[in-house]
C-alpha cells in the first residue's frame, strides 16, 4: 500500500495518472487531508494520517508525499517509523528555506481568497497547460478548501525545520525531482537527497509534479526503488 499525501490546494485527483500507471504493482490510496476538519498543522495532520494508517492497515506502508505532502511524510516516518517500510518525497524538502514567496502567498490567502490565488499556484506546479476539464476540476476542488487550512498549513511547514533530524530518518526514501520544478531547485533536491541516511535520488522530466506529469517515468523510479528494497505494496 502506497499511501499519498498532496500538496497544498492540490486535489488527491493528482495521484490517479501514478495510480493508474503502478495499477497491478502497488495500490495508491490518496489522502485528502486539505477538506478534512483542522487544525491543519502539520504534526496534527500527520497525527490523523497515522491514526486511520493504524486503523486500516496491519502491515507497514510506503508514504507517497509531494510538495506539502512531503514534509506531512517526513512528519509522519520520524513519529511512527516503525509503520513506514519506505519514504517517497516529491519536490519538496526538510524545510522553506529558498522558497521565498511562501510568505506571499500566506498574506495573499488571509486578504484575497479567490481563484486570483488558485490560478497562479496551479499553474506553477504544472509544466504544461493543463486540459480545460482537469483544470476546471482542479481549480474546483481549491475552491472547496478554507483558506484557514491553507494559512495554518504554510505557516506550519514555514516554521518548521527537519533538517536536524533527518540523520534520525531510519526509513529508505526515493527523492524525486521535476527537472523543470520552478518551485525547489535540482541542487536543493541534491543537497535533500545527500542529508538522508539511506536515500536515492531521481531526477524526472517534468515540472513541479510529476506523479502527475510524467507517471510512467514516475512509476518505472518507484518499481526499481520498491524493488531494491523487496517491497511489494499490493495490500
Amino acid at each position: 500500500m502506497i499511501v499519498a499525501i498532496p500538496g497544498t490546494l492540490c486535489a488527491p485527483d493528482v495521484f490517479e495518472p501514478i495510480a493508474e500507471a503502478l495499477a497491478g504493482d502497488a495500490r495508491v490510496e490518496p489522502v485528502d487531508w486539505m477538506l478534512a476538519p483542522g487544525p491543519w498543522d502539520i504534526p496534527t495532520i500527520a497525527q490523523r494520517i497515522l491514526e486511520r494508517v493504524r486503523t486500516d492497515h496491519t502491515s507497514p506502508i510506503v508514504v507517497l508525499g509531494h510538495s506539502t505532502g512531503g514534509a506531512i511524510a517526513l512528519q509522519i516516518a520520524l513519529s511512527a517509523p516503525e509503520i513506514v517500510s519506505a519514504l517517497i518525497i516529491s519536490d519538496s524538502g526538510p524545510n522553506m528555506k529558498g522558497h521565498g514567496d511562501v510568505s506571499t502567498i500566506i498574506a495573499a490567502a488571509e486578504i484575497s481568497w479567490g481563484p486570483q490565488l488558485f490560478a497562479p499556484i496551479l499553474t506553477r506546479s504544472f509544466r504544461e497547460p493543463l486540459p480545460h476539464e482537469v483544470e476546471r476540476k482542479l481549480l474546483a476542488y481549491a475552491g472547496r478548501v478554507s483558506p484557514t487550512a491553507v494559512i495554518e498549513v504554510l505557516r506550519s511547514q514555514r516554521d518548521l525545520d527537519f533538517a536536524e533530524h533527518l540523520t534520525d530518518l531510519a526509513v529508505p526514501t526515493l527523492v524525486l525531482h521535476g527537472s523543470d520544478d520552478p518551485v525547489r531547485t535540482i541542487n536543493q533536491a541534491q543537497a535533500f537527497s545527500r542529508a538522508l541516511p539511506d536515500a536515492v535520488l531521481q531526477i524526472i522530466d517534468s515540472g513541479h509534479t510529476p506523479v502527475f506529469e510524467a507517471p510512467h517515468e514516475t512509476a518505472a523510479a518507484i518499481r526499481s526503488f520498491l524493488r531494491n528494497l523487496r517491497i511489494q505494496p499490493r495490500a
